[in-house]
């Protein structure tokens, strides 16, 4: 159970460090990636500006040579062959390499063409290179776009046009084919087309390796290549896209591209190995530190509730002597003043009872081991058996304490009833103290909200707003003053709002100086269909209750002498034959002898504890097929987890120390006639 419970105080630190470290290797990757991201955008749009320009070189030096009126006269108006020849191939590969030239006519129909620097006729061209008519189609559009051209003024102005010349790649057969066209145009007018679309110089070649190799140099790029297609480009390769024919596949310049945070991180890769390294040692460090602490805090816990438990035991018994024999001696024949002394001698000892369960509950409480019960009861019932049991001391003081019950609380509901009586009685109790004269009164009803609302209001002292701050603290009351005046350890009030909050519901107060005070809590209690009867700790009877069974044959196991005397006092009072020993063991051994009506078992005792000697009996009768003996288990532990080892053993009824006589009788009453009950 600790190894479970330290495993969930330590989980979310363990997800914790495990989320860190893939948050770490995430943010590394995800960082490097975007950065290499960012530069192989960059790279892109810095090689597709540097191919655009270079290719802007490439149409201007074309240009140079159609946009020209002694291009109109030798290349339009009347071709010529030498013309062509020296201002075309020879001129332009000086700058912008070897490259095929066609010229067509204003009719689309080819008058001169160029292979390697020479000249060839014009059907060698359609026989070894592409079909020139899309590049050819684009520039007719773009031409009838401009419209005709209208001729200067003046000679010395140029025309009123711009060169119209484009750059198209092809996609043939697995390589790509650059197409530059121009329009032949004249500069200055002095020669005019002859008809009413002019003449188109073409010039195309395959892009080789040379040529990107160029581009390798100019640009630093790494295995530049060309891709036909967009699926042929791999992942984490950079591309740039030509600009195509328009029934061409896309055409694209790819080239890896410089991965900086990828090679920064594979440089630093022992150096990230060891910082991931230290932060594991630091988790694991981290790890089990938190687990020795944890494995403290659980230890320091149990050590706490064992404190608690010898506590509760240790203090518990030694009072049940006198509270008890407090009971007996009173039942003797006292005068007044030692009546009075042994009232006040028994009074102290609940008194310190009280105190020692408000102690406890409150460590419980600050542990989280304090849990709840969810039984079914009726609510009214259990309303009026607390202000039975608190009308005494009111009386006691002169006051007068009234129940008004909404029809409504006759029903049966699911909570702890417990708790619910331990807040009520506490609210109940304060009111009656700090109330001089009048009345205490307690309303139960249930409002629209659901919530079922208890009004303990008096006419007491009050409060003012100060005051009010420190109501529910712990070890606090109102002032100085009033904790010399009526006494008390300031606890009541912290542990009831503790228990309301702890139930779902809430407690709060208010009042005035000299005009009574009102409590108010507010529990979900969900409506149940069957009460549920509550035989263990069983209530305090009414005045009216009596024991009348006479000659019981009582088995006592109690290892403390006074305790063991105590006992045997009320058992003899009632007229049972009593047969007393000190340890379970020895009570195994008297019950293998001597049947019994009734065994009470303490709970520590040497030997063999009562938990072990109440299973022991239970196997004995479930061998010997015997009839069940009612078994109280009467202990000073008075922890959750001890009724529920007793009731776990075989116990019928679990009844704490210091015993209450009446108590004690009315449980053994309903115990042995639970129809009567």
């Amino acid at each position: 159970m600790r190894d479970r419970s330290e495993f969930m105080l330590l989980w979310p630190l363990s997800i914790l460090a495990l989320t860190a470290m893939v948050l770490l290797g995430v943010s590394l990757g995800v960082g490097s990636r975007q950065v290499d991201a960012r530069v192989r955008l960059h790279e892109q749009q810095l090689i597709g500006r540097g191919i655009e320009g270079q290719v802007k070189e490439v149409e201007n030096a074309v240009a140079a040579q159609t946009v020209w009126d002694a291009a109109v006269v030798n290349l339009d108006n009347r071709f010529n062959d030498a013309w062509a020849h020296e201002h075309l191939p020879a001129y332009l590969h000086t700058t912008i390499g070897v490259w095929d030239y066609l010229v067509v006519d204003g009719q689309d129909r080819p008058v001169w063409a160029s292979h390697d620097l020479e000249t060839i006729p014009v059907q060698a061209w359609s026989r070894s290179s592409p079909d020139p008519a899309p590049i050819i189609a684009e520039i007719r559009d773009l031409e009838r776009r401009r419209g005709p051209l209208i001729r200067p003024a003046a000679r010395s102005a140029a025309m009123i046009s711009k060169p119209i010349t484009i750059t198209r790649i092809e996609a043939r057969g697995g390589r790509a084919y650059m197409w530059t066209a121009s329009l032949v145009q004249p500069d200055f007018g002095a020669a005019l087309p002859r008809g009413a679309t002019s003449a188109i110089l073409v010039a195309g070649g395959y892009i080789t390796l040379q040529n990107l190799a160029g581009l390798q140099a100019r640009y630093g790029l790494a295995d530049a290549h060309i891709a036909i297609g967009a699926r042929a480009i791999r992942p984490g390769e950079a591309a740039t896209q030509f600009a195509t024919i328009a029934s061409s596949q896309p055409v694209f310049l790819v080239w890896t591209p410089e991965r900086p945070s990828h090679d920064l991180l594979l440089g630093s890769a022992w150096l990230i190995a060891g910082a991931i390294l230290l932060f594991l040692a630091l988790g694991v460090l981290m790890f089990r530190r938190t687990q020795k602490a944890a494995h403290d805090l659980f230890e320091t816990n149990r050590t706490q509730t064992e404190f608690l438990a010898n506590m509760s035991h240790e203090i518990r018994t030694p009072l049940n002597g006198v509270t008890a024999l407090a009971e007996v001696l009173a039942r003797t024949d006292l005068n007044p003043s030692q009546k009075t002394m042994v009232e006040t001698i028994r009074s102290s000892g609940v008194l310190l009872e009280r105190l020692l369960s408000d102690i406890l509950d409150l460590a419980r409480i600050d542990a989280k081991g304090m849990s709840l019960e969810h039984a079914t009861f009726n609510l009214a019932a259990a309303v009026r058996e607390v202000v039975s049991l608190m009308e005494s001391r009111a009386r006691s003081r002169g006051l007068e304490l009234r129940l008004n019950l909404d029809p409504a609380t006759d029903a049966t509901v699911t909570g702890d009833v417990t708790r619910l009586k331990q807040v009520l009685t506490n609210l109940i109790s304060n009111a009656i103290k700090f109330t001089d004269a009048g009345h205490v009164e307690l309303t139960v009803r249930r409002p629209a909200d659901g919530l079922w609302r208890f009004d303990v209001k008096d006419t007491g002292i009050g409060f003012d707003p100060a005051m009010k701050a420190r109501l529910f603290q712990r070890f606090q009351q109102a002032d100085g003053s009033v904790t010399r005046r009526f006494g008390g350890t300031g606890l009541g009030l912290a542990i009831s709002r503790e228990l309301a909050l702890k139930m779902g519901g809430t407690l709060e107060a208010e009042g005035a100086p000299g005009r009574g005070a009102v409590f108010t809590l507010r529990l979900p209690l969900p409506a149940a269909s069957q009460p549920e009867a509550d035989l263990a700790d069983p209530q305090p009877p009414s005045a009216a209750a009596a024991f009348d069974d006479k000659g019981l044959r009582v088995l006592i196991s109690e290892d403390n002498p006074v305790n063991r005397m105590v006992i045997e006092m009320l058992m003899e009072s009632i007229g049972a034959d009593v047969l007393s020993t000190e340890n379970g063991q020895e009570a195994c051994d008297a019950f293998e002898h001597r049947a019994f009506d009734l065994i009470l078992m303490d709970m520590q005792m040497p030997v063999m504890d009562g938990l072990t000697a109440i299973r022991r009996i239970r196997e004995r009768e479930q061998a010997l097929q015997l009839p069940r003996t009612p078994i109280v288990m009467v202990t000073a532990n008075a922890l959750p987890e001890h009724r529920a080892a007793s009731l776990e053993a075989g116990a019928d009824l679990f009844v704490t120390k210091p015993v209450d006589g009446a108590r004690l009788f009315e449980a053994i009453r309903q115990l042995r006639h639970p129809m009567a009950a």
